[in-house]
């Protein structure tokens, strides 16, 4: 009786104890941060989101008590919830230096090699994302009537036409258009980025095409190992699976590097980049840009931004059902 009345005590002793620390950090390193929820140890302020089933409700709610711009603690992660478009704008515009750095999750670290930083969209500001960015923006950002957007134009009609054909082979039935448009989408990303169009039916681009729908929907969503990172213990194996998918996904983007290469190889005349991969691999050989990158970096970039065809194609699926909700 005695022993467990001790080790209460300690424990009340310990809660109270991280109270006051955090009490009093707060006060010395907090004190610009907007109002927001109380903060309670380790959990912050989720017994609040919890609450809810949907957590942009939560946030929805929590703008009426604190305004437009709120601060609150999610585990040990401290946030900063923006929900009117003058603050948005302040945020990623006139104070864009001082939000320049991306959330420090475990599962970006499981996706991109331990390293979220090798990531163009979720990395912290650095001169290696200065020189990503000078690279990739010309080709992202392709002029009017320059031989990119022709490009672009002749890999998107490709695609749509196909995309036609195999819808209208389903006419007056049913059908789940998810996945065409993700194949479709996918063959535009790769055609343009890599020139390389792989086959509507071909299992390996399908397996890569499935793999990336699982990993960025994994990457959006909002998980509590996100906020408090000792849930590591309990989620181990989910982290572990997302480096599988991630690592079958570099071992497709290195295939087609290594095709490149050799093609390169074979006509070393030729130092006119084709495209975004022939831009990156070249810049690891160019004394401007060398030791700037490595050939993961190349690879990781390269993927990344062929990731985004998962968001174009739900993107479609959207266009799709408001057309159909509202003909």
């Amino acid at each position: 009786m005695v022993t467990e009345s001790f080790f209460a005590g300690a424990l009340v002793v310990f809660a109270a104890a991280l109270v006051f620390l955090q009490h009093f950090h707060r006060n010395r390193s907090v004190k610009k941060l907007p109002p927001g929820p109380l903060n309670l140890p380790v959990i912050g302020s989720s017994y609040v989101v919890g609450r809810y089933s949907n957590a942009w409700d939560a946030f929805s709610d929590l703008r009426r008590w604190y305004g437009d711009v709120y601060a609150i603690n999610l585990g040990s992660r401290r946030c900063l919830i923006v929900s009117s478009v003058e603050a948005l704008r302040e945020v990623l515009v006139a104070k864009a230096a001082d939000f320049a750095d991306r959330p420090d999750s475990l599962r970006y670290h499981a996706i991109f090699k331990d390293n979220r930083n090798l990531s163009i969209a979720l990395c912290d500001w650095s001169s290696k994302q200065r020189t990503r960015r000078e690279l990739c923006y010309p080709v992202m950002h392709p002029k009017q009537g320059s031989a990119e957007q022709s490009r672009l134009s002749a890999s998107i009609e490709t695609e749509l036409l196909h995309l036609i054909g195999e819808f209208s082979r389903h006419s007056g039935t049913a059908v789940k258009p998810r996945q065409a448009l993700l194949v479709a989408t996918a063959n535009i990303f790769y055609t343009f980025f890599c020139s390389e169009r792989f086959s509507p039916g071909d299992p390996k681009f399908l397996r890569i095409v499935d793999l990336y729908n699982e990993v960025f929907h994994q990457l959006f969503q909002g998980f509590a190992i996100d906020f408090m990172p000792w849930l590591k213990v309990l989620q181990g194996k989910q982290l572990q699976l997302l480096r599988e998918k991630s690592m079958e996904i570099y071992r497709f983007t290195t295939a087609i590097m290594d095709r490149r290469e050799r093609a390169m190889a074979s006509s070393p005349g030729v130092d006119q980049p084709r495209d975004l991969t022939d831009v990156l691999l070249l810049s690891l050989k160019d004394p401007a840009t060398e030791g700037k990158l490595d050939r993961v970096d190349v690879a990781v970039v390269i993927e990344d931004l062929i990731g985004g065809h998962s968001v174009i194609a739900n993107l479609w699926v959207w266009c799709l059902y408001i057309l159909s909700s509202y003909p």
